[in-house]
């Protein structure tokens, strides 16, 4: 099979893909405006043909920091979830394997020092046969653990699978008398206040808030407009204790980021955040609400409570050695601030 592989911008991507099968969020122009404005990354596609026609698209993220040269789909940091090939509707499981075989050749023949490749959960350990070859490129697989709760039971079966404590707290925020409502229009001073409380929540635990307001902003302003961005306001006697955004497409929704104040946390504002958003979910025809993501000990319990199914998706990374060695530094610097990859 005579594959041909190269880079396309998004000017100069071939006209005939309508056979591809249709991606993500991630995959997305909207999605790929967000990068480039909020975190200054070049995106570009990675196009595979056979015998003319297009088989396979891989959007890529790219970046050059410190004379490293950094190469993803997803990249980690940017908070995309996944991205990854998308393949011709009717090429076989075998084909596609061979697919990103040769994507992979072509990414370390171009010399870069980390690349990621990750796919959406698909019920497999490791991403499956497709991926297969992953190790043998020196590629490293790395499960994305996330929580996944399912609206189609709807809501009283999504209330009842909540734990107990999830259930009290959105009682006892209602009960306070916090409000929650979902903000059709994100002024720039409420994004602000946002911003601003999950910077303190940084500061708190000793840590640099890893994105400035400009990636935030670039969501909202990409995002929005097309309906694929929820943000959920909680708010007490008038003042914002808490909010959340969440990215909506189609039928699934994920979150993406949330953050309260002390007094927030005090009224369990975040509890009824999340329920708020499940509502507004199901009212929109969502189907899937993955809750972003677990591993970090201090909020994987609040995740827990509202009863996900456990779910993961697939990462494989490939880091030279050079990049191996100085890992530990550099996340050290960059938890401190004083390091910055993206800006």
């Amino acid at each position: 099979m005579m594959l041909k592989t190269y880079f396309a911008s998004s000017a100069d991507m071939p006209v005939n893909i309508s056979t591809v099968e249709p991606g993500s969020l991630y995959h997305s122009a909207p999605w790929h405006q967000v990068l480039a404005e909020g975190f200054n990354v070049e995106v570009s596609h990675l196009v595979t043909e056979l015998d003319g026609r297009v088989v396979a698209l891989t959007p890529l993220f790219l970046k050059r920091r410190y004379g490293f040269s950094l190469c993803g789909s997803p990249l980690k940091g940017l908070f995309t979830e996944f991205a990854g090939p998308r393949f011709d509707y009717q090429l076989p499981v075998n084909d596609r394997a061979a697919v990103v075989e040769n994507q992979i050749s072509v990414l370390r023949n171009k010399g870069y020092s980390y690349i990621e490749i990750g796919t959406k959960a698909d019920g497999t350990t490791d991403g499956g046969c497709i991926f297969s070859s992953m190790r043998s490129h020196d590629f490293a697989y790395q499960p994305r653990p996330s929580l996944v709760v399912d609206l189609t039971k709807g809501l009283a079966q999504v209330w009842a699978s909540f734990e107990s404590r999830a259930r009290n707290m959105i009682r006892k925020s209602e009960k306070k008398g916090v409000t929650v409502q979902v903000e059709s229009l994100v002024p720039q001073q409420v994004l602000g206040e946002y911003v601003a409380m999950i910077k303190a929540t940084f500061k708190h635990q000793g840590l640099a808030m890893p994105h400035p307001f400009s990636t935030y902003i670039a969501l909202v302003r990409n995002l929005e407009p097309i309906n694929r961005l929820m943000f959920v306001a909680a708010r007490y006697e008038g003042r914002l204790v808490s909010g959340g955004i969440f990215l909506v497409e189609a039928n699934r929704m994920v979150f993406h980021s949330g953050s309260s104040t002390p007094e927030g946390l005090t009224l369990a504002a975040s509890s009824l955040v999340q329920w708020k958003a499940m509502q507004e979910g199901y009212g929109r025809g969502v189907q899937e609400y993955d809750l972003g993501g677990i591993g970090v000990n201090s909020i994987d319990a609040f995740k827990k409570s509202f009863g996900g199914t456990p779910t993961s998706h697939h990462r494989w990374v490939y880091s030279s050695a050079l990049i191996k060695r100085g890992a530990g530094l550099a996340h050290w610097l960059a938890t401190k601030g004083l390091l910055r990859v993206f800006k």
